[in-house]
């Protein structure tokens, strides 16, 4: 045991000490399993214009076990996102999800990973949209949780902007507890099953907890390589409040989006968020054939 934890390094060290801390009790729910059968639904569309936008605003935010969802909308407004076009969610449960699309009056799709051992409550993704989402797709993602099994997804939605269907991916990969070997095979397998060869618009984004810069720059090379997918321009700040990578200066960019058949335009990180650790992130995206193009 020495000789294993000798090898693990600092992250390592830290990982394994707070998965032993993680109460093992079982819940109700402990065989919780990811299915389609959970699916929670939401129809708002209130607001979408009747004619085609130029460009998309997309937001992406782990809001830190869906707790703070209030918060997490002043967040937003405060940080003049709160007309977002497409909005990816990750740590969520249906009441906080019906409290955002309710206040945003987004279409929604909802789908819960596992009954989180934090709070005993629906901890998955979801997909929210200004735009008509016409049909839905889960993935179940490899390799459960080393200690509670429990499983990560992707959530992918086909989304009908006035015409042209954008397919929409909100992700949350393991956390370092995995090993990145495995986190990585969970990143090709969202492209893999949810992204096609074929020329539709494709936004891919959320938590993909990329522990350091080296595994930033494997994740964009493995997106390239496997789906032409380019990174949204974020800029160098961290999307995380504080990250054991932060204070060996190794990384702490964890939330990315991802596209492709879309031109990426301004984005960013707005750190002054309060509601999670992590940060909401967003980006302009537009049609590649549009040329200056104004936002909406």
């Amino acid at each position: 045991m020495r000789r294993v934890i000798a090898g693990l390094g600092v992250f390592g060290i830290a990982v394994v000490a707070a998965g032993l801390l993680l109460p093992v009790a079982c819940s109700p729910d402990h065989d919780f399993r990811p299915g389609v059968e959970h699916l929670h639904r939401i129809d708002e569309m209130a607001w979408a214009p009747a004619l085609r936008p130029d460009s998309l605003l997309v937001v992406s935010y782990n809001v830190q076990y869906g707790e703070d969802v209030a918060v997490a909308l002043n967040d937003l407004r405060r940080a003049g996102l709160d007309r977002p076009d497409i909005l990816l969610v990750q740590e969520m449960n249906p009441a906080g999800i019906d409290t955002l699309a309710g206040a945003l009056a987004l279409d929604a799709r909802y789908q819960p990973a596992a009954i989180h051992r934090h709070h005993e409550r629906r901890f998955g993704n979801a997909v929210l949209s200004r735009w008509p989402i016409l049909s839905h797709e889960l993935l179940v993602l490899p390799h459960g949780h080393p200690l509670t099994g429990d499983r990560r997804i992707a959530l992918a939605c086909d989304i009908d902007v006035h015409g042209r269907i954008v397919r929409v991916i909100s992700v949350h990969l393991a956390t370092v507890i995995l090993g990145s070997d495995r986190r990585f095979e969970q990143a090709a397998a969202v492209v893999d099953s949810l992204v096609s060869g074929d020329a539709r618009s494709v936004v891919v984004g959320g938590d993909f907890n990329t522990a350091t810069e080296a595994e930033v720059r494997r994740l964009r090379r493995l997106y390239r390589d496997r789906a032409r997918l380019r990174p949204a321009k974020l800029g160098p700040d961290c999307t995380i409040g504080w990250h054991p990578g932060r204070l060996l200066n190794a990384g702490c960019r964890l939330d990315h989006i991802f596209m492709r058949g879309l031109a990426p335009g301004t984005g960013g990180v707005a750190t002054d968020a309060l509601a999670s650790d992590h940060y909401p992130i967003w980006s302009w995206v537009r049609w590649p054939a549009d040329r200056g193009g104004t936002h909406q």
